[in-house]
């Protein structure tokens, strides 16, 4: 159960038009004018044309060639437009980059396509200068129709470098447009790009230009091409004010009324900071950002009235056929240019670990850089973000251009040894500190942009990142010496780095001694076209430490380590790949098991003399029966150890003599044959628990020499088990994925499929369990009453679910069905059958045997259960005490083995708390039904609490490391996370295909006619959310007859569409009810209903969500007065409403738990549910029994048109 408070597709802005001491009634509306002024708003478009990626051959959502479809149906609904641009505009892609240096003297396909879309300005972002330098913008800026504004970008003699600001006057607004670009820039790119250019703080300059600026116009735009330096959401810095500072343009300027962004790359839909309204269209032209400004004509001149934004995406939108016809010539030269060869790979250059080891493919470009600059050494870094990799066979152009991304040159500089050290500690800040799993830092430094990391060829070097930044470089030679800080040397570095950029600041100063005009990516490519044919050769000049950090075996080594068992090499390598000797393994098991060698102790084996290093382990194991000699006398301590002998060793150690099955065990291998008589039991033991795994092909190998790192597995299997368990909740049928606000796709069983399959790759032990609700919901599920989730949950194979609620929706036969299709136990220790007597599960628990730990689960569904239902659905059902239930199952679990119990809980977390605090032995709550995203457990007396939130959003992984020994397990560490179900997880094609011809089946389903409109019914925002509407009387009427209510209160931000006269679809409901909204029965008294009402209209007359839709009542309200004191008169039945008198009131869950400002419902006497279902599942069945729709206008609300009056000052707020 539960609902996102959040159901606001566009945000709305709105001010005072006066202040409040100057409010009076409006004049005549012949005396007044208003004028809507819409801008247009693009940033980062990076060169982006046509729909297409260069890189890839494949047609993206992206570029001008949309926008400008989009940019032409605004202008036709509003011819009063600007559209505006805010940087990085003509750098980016290999279209551009080709008629840059390829063909210069054509005209920019960038300026020549947005001179035909009527740009009205653009502002100056880095990469127009970074890149090519300022010579070249001021040839293209001469291209331009409209100006390119930048007022922090001065020339030698004081004077501004571009035009500071434009007015343009509109429908008589004048419209001040003040451009400004990032302080940074100077660091960004060389002296001899930035030319005569000075670049102050935007700003400070932003205080000096808009007051000039504001006494000139009635609408303040600045365009910035920067970002945020806070999170919007916390207001917490991220570290970026260096170059970003938007935010601070909100707060210490005044006067601005709108403020465009960009530079950082990031979807910032319209909203309000600090009072201004500010945007960040998304990059490459995949967002166009809209904003209505609607303005008075006063006495006192213009006044803003309303500001309203939302963000155009492209995607589905048909490209422009003139735009792309205009840049036709110029894209095909492009894609000619980018397929052309150049060269030949005799085998695959490899980039994916390029940031973790040395690789051919960095190798590449040092030697590029190397051959051209004749340095010493050379420096560069890895710049997508997804290393490529060049395949076997013919190279093109296109090959480099996903290799090096950027138009840098090259440079030669004279620095220190002291300097380069410097360099690479800053380099190797990218990583956090390596603390074996310890803790729960990633690996990567969240605050480092991936292309910081650079590798220095020609020096040797270990980058150690167990130790604190500032001392991680170990080791560095020349030409097999210590580097010296005083030494000098020769470094060819890419332009970026020698302004200093990425961190860099040791190279700003360094003397160039030689610097290129080519890009570097052209560098490559001419050397490839030399070289003719090049071969992957790496010289491995450097390595990372700890070694085993990309090793399948690396949880296994963590495990270890933490629990010092293992140490590793004194050059701090583990070796994984070596073999392992018998001494090697002794000391490895004795110290993970906690035994403890014996002092000074006599040798019985001739070859570990009491000088040898492992012979207290040896001689310790060998006195408790643990390790044998290899033949009389005789241990071997230096010769390899096979597969066979390490499983029997660790078998003895874990007391597992006559447990394990043999036959069964090692049957399913070929050559089971082949196990030593003595090792057979063990073996069998070690497959059984899941310690030992056999080879592709159905192979054990028993006499293979095992090497450290599967040595390392199997003892940190066996000693210090890892089981993971994932966990949903709430699922509520969203099997299908959908698009988030910005338009990506998220969530949905396919990728839920792929997290699960890779988890159970990664650890075999792993559990996918469901706390309840995940039947019932999205309409794809209701269609279906749930069917197609059971499948999908069995092709994921799900483990266990409990029960929750909406499971019951459609009784309790339905449920019963559900659970015979599922190939997974349900259990629940709270429902009973009364006619049996027995559990509905069959099951209260239930203990899983993982690995070498036994896990207990049992479920518990809400008490709540018979008022959140039909009770006639679950007839013959009760609900038990749920602290009576666990306290009794956890009691089982313990005396069937179990030694870590989880309660899957479908009772909210507060009740969850409650549990916790009232039942012993539950080590773990995974929870849901109350919706709540817990990113971080809970703990309430020392119980554990987590759940996921809500359809989906995110999967919860919970890893629960153990130390197991004879004497049974014990929980050592848990960790938990929150995974994501976003874009980035591709989704797994089995699922997809299996969920496909449901959502066909859905589709047709949702074209049901199901009932009849003899007149249009009017939902429109602007009409349903300040006034009555025939559609809002409709639903209020339904819901207060579905209760049986006396009033009905409902907020016109859930009415999300009209319908048109004529047939009514399924889908047309959908669209009306979009929410996941419940139908629920208050009491109320009357003093709380006009309470109620006060709220609903207090907002008037702005278009706000919380405007209420009423039945059973006739409301007059006053706008002129003061908010809380609007509602003049309230009648029920025609008569005065009683304040002291009690009401039953129908209203929308969203509202009960107050939403909109209804704090008031929650005070009221809550009497129960409707049916469980969503509002438009219970109006479609409603719509299907009186089909025929045909409701009026009224006279419910009334608001005197004499008595509105401008607004005055009021809190702002989305709808």
């Amino acid at each position: 159960m539960g609902r996102p408070v959040s159901k606001l597709l566009a945000f709305l802005i709105s001010f005072c038009l006066l202040a409040s001491s100057m409010a009076f009634p409006l004049q005549a509306a012949a005396q007044t004018q208003e004028v809507k002024i819409t801008i247009l708003a693009t940033s980062d478009l990076h060169g982006n044309i046509y729909p297409f990626d260069y890189f890839t051959l494949k047609d993206s959502n992206v570029g001008l060639a949309k926008i400008s479809t989009l940019v032409k149906k605004v202008r036709g609904e509003n011819p009063n437009t600007l559209l505006l641009d805010n940087g990085d505009t003509i750098q980016g892609t290999p279209l551009v980059y080709y008629f840059t240096k390829v063909e210069p003297d054509k005209p920019h396909p960038m300026i020549k396509v947005m001179n035909a879309m009527g740009y009205d300005a653009m502002v100056v972002g880095n990469h127009e200068i970074q890149d090519f330098g300022y010579d070249w913008l001021e040839k293209v800026k001469n291209q331009a129709n409209f100006p390119i504004l930048a007022a922090n970008l001065y020339l030698p003699d004081g004077q501004p470098a571009y035009t500071p600001y434009v007015i343009k006057e509109i429908a008589g607004v004048k419209v001040g447009i003040l451009g400004l670009t990032s302080k940074n820039l100077p660091n960004w790119t060389t002296k001899q790009k930035l030319g005569p250019l000075t670049v102050k703080d935007a700003v400070e300059e932003a205080k000096k230009w808009v007051p000039q600026l504001r006494d000139k116009v009635d609408l303040l735009v600045v365009s910035a091409h920067m970002g945020f330096e806070v999170d919007l959401k916390t207001g917490a810095s991220n570290g970026t004010a260096y170059e970003n500072q938007a935010y601070a343009l909100t707060k210490e300027v005044p006067g601005i009324d709108v403020l465009i962004t960009g530079h950082s790359h990031m979807d910032i839909p319209p909203q309000l900071v600090n009072g201004v309204l500010v945007v960040q269209p998304y990059r490459w032209g995949s967002k166009l950002a809209r904003l209505d400004i609607t303005l008075l004509k006063t006495d006192n001149g213009w006044q803003i009235k309303e500001k309203m934004g939302e963000d155009l995406a492209v995607d589905g939108v048909e490209a422009d056929p003139e735009v792309m016809a205009l840049a036709g010539d110029y894209h095909e030269a492009a894609l000619a240019y980018v397929n052309s060869t150049i060269g030949e790979a005799a085998g695959d250059f490899h980039g994916t670990y390029s940031r973790l080891k040395d690789t051919a493919i960095m190798d590449l470009i040092h030697k590029v850089q190397l051959k051209v600059t004749g340095a010493d050494l050379s420096m560069a870094a890895m710049l997508p973000a997804d290393p490529p990799t060049l395949k076997k066979g013919p190279l093109t152009v296109r090959d480099i251009y996903s290799l090096y991304i950027y138009e840098n040159t090259l440079l030669k500089l004279e620095v220190t040894g002291k300097l380069i050290k410097e360099a690479l500690e800053w380099s190797a800040t990218y990583y956090n500190t390596y603390d074996f799993g310890a803790g729960s830092s990633p690996l990567i430094n969240p605050d480092k942009r991936h292309y910081n990391f650079d590798t220095i060829q020609g020096v040797e070097y270990i980058m150690d990142i167990s130790r604190p930044p500032g001392q991680r470089i170990r080791n560095l030679t020349y030409k097999g010496k210590p580097v010296r800080d005083d030494q000098k040397f020769t470094i060819a570095v890419n332009s970026y780095r020698a302004s200093g950029g990425g961190g860099y600041t040791m190279f700003k100063d360094a003397p160039v001694l030689f610097q290129t005009t080519e890009e570097i990516r052209n560098l490559i490519i001419e050397y490839i076209k030399e070289q003719k044919v090049i071969y992957p050769e790496t010289d491995n000049n450097w390595r990372l430490l700890p070694d085993h950090i990309t090793h399948w075996a690396k949880e296994d080594v963590d495990r270890l380590v933490r629990n010092k068992a293992l140490t590793g090499f004194s050059d701090g390598t583990f070796a994984l790949e070596q073999p392992i000797t018998r001494a090697q393994y002794a000391v490895l098991v004795a110290r993970a098991y906690g035994i403890e060698p014996v002092k000074a102790p006599a040798s019985r084996f001739k070859d570990v003399p009491g000088g040898h290093w492992a012979s207290g382990y040896i001689e310790t194991l060998a006195q408790k029966g643990l390790v044998n000699g290899k033949q009389a006398g005789l241990f071997a301590p230096e010769a390899p150890l096979t597969r066979e002998e390490a499983a029997v060793i660790l078998a003895r150690i874990m007391g597992a003599a006559g447990t394990a099955k043999k036959e069964n065990a090692l049957a399913g291998f070929t050559d089971a044959w082949s196990v030593s008589p003595w090792a057979r039991e063990a073996l069998a033991f070690a497959l059984e628990k899941g310690l030992l795994r056999g080879y592709p092909g159905g192979t054990l190998n028993p006499k293979k020499e095992v090497t450290r790192g599967e040595v390392a597995a199997l003892v940190a299997r066996g000693r210090y088990p890892v089981v993971t368990i994932l966990h949903l909740n709430d699922l509520h049928g969203y099997i299908t994925e959908r698009l988030d606000n910005n338009n990506k796709p998220f969530g949905g069983m396919a990728r839920v499929a792929t997290v699960v399959a890779e988890t159970r790759k990664q650890n075999p032990w792993t559990l996918m369990v469901d706390s309840g609700d995940h039947i019932q919901g999205a309409p794809i599920a209701n269609f279906f009453y749930g069917s197609n989730v059971i499948e999908a949950y069995n092709a994921i194979q799900l483990d266990l679910a409990t029960f929750g609620n909406h499971e019951f929706d459609w009784g309790r036969e339905t449920i019963k069905n559900r659970m015979n299709e599922a190939k997974y136990d349900y259990i629940c220790a709270n429902l009973n059958d009364s006619k049996s007597g027995q559990l509905f599960t069959g099951k209260g628990y239930v203990v899983k045997e993982v690995g070498p730990v036994a896990i207990g689960f049992t479920g518990l569904i809400t008490p709540e259960l018979p008022t959140l239902v039909n009770p006639k659905g679950i007839e013959g059902l009760k609900v038990l005490d749920p602290v009576a239930a666990a306290g009794e199952t956890v009691a089982a679990l313990k005396k069937n083995g179990s030694v870590y119990n989880i309660v899957l809980s479908h009772m909210g977390v507060e009740e969850d708390k409650k549990l916790a605090q009232k039942v012993e032995g539950i080590d773990l709550i995974i929870g849901g039904h109350s919706h709540t995203r817990l990113d971080q457990p809970v703990e309430v007396s020392g119980v554990k609490i987590v759940q996921t939130g809500q359809h989906g959003e995110n999967l919860g992984r919970i890893d629960l490391e153990f130390a197991v020994d004879r004497n049974g397990a014990k929980l050592l560490n848990m960790k938990y996370r929150l995974i994501p179900i976003d874009e980035s997880i591709k989704p797994d094609e089995k699922i997809k295909n299996l969920i496909k011809p449901y959502e066909e089946e859905l589709n047709a389903k949702m074209d049901e006619v199901i009932g009849e409109a003899l007149v249009d019914l009017v939902g429109e925002r602007e009409k349903v959310r300040t006034g009555e509407t025939n559609l809002g009387n409709f639903i209020a009427d339904w819901m207060r007859t579905a209760l049986g209510a006396d009033i009905a209160i409902t907020n016109a931000g859930g009415i999300r569409a009209s319908i048109a006269k004529g047939p009514i679809r399924v889908r047309d409901i959908y669209s009306v009810l979009p929410f996941d909204n419940l139908l629920v029965l208050v009491e109320l008294t009357g003093s709380q209903v006009i309470e109620a009402l006060e709220n609903a209209y207090s907002k008037y007359p702005l278009a706000d969500g919380r405007f209420a839709q009423i039945s059973g009542i006739k409301v007059t309200i006053d706008p002129s007065k003061e908010p809380g004191q609007r509602v003049t008169e309230v009648l029920v039945n025609g008569v005065p409403i009683d304040p002291q008198a009690k009401y039953k009131v129908a209203t929308n869950d969203f509202l009960y738990n107050g939403g909109d400002g209804y704090e008031v419902f929650k005070n009221g006497k809550f009497l129960g549910w409707s049916t469980g279902e969503w509002m438009r599942d219970e109006l479609i069945r409603y719509l299907r029994q009186y089909p025929q729709v045909n409701p009026a206008v009224e006279g419910r609300i009334i608001i005197p048109k004499q008595q509105s009056r401008m607004l005055p000052a009021i809190n702002n707020r989305a709808a």
